[in-house]
């Protein structure tokens, strides 16, 4: 997993 990625999903799930 790229660290863009994870990013992406740590927002996602702050978001959510």
């Amino acid at each position: 997993m790229s660290t863009t990625e994870f990013g992406t999903k740590c927002t996602y799930f702050s978001i959510t």
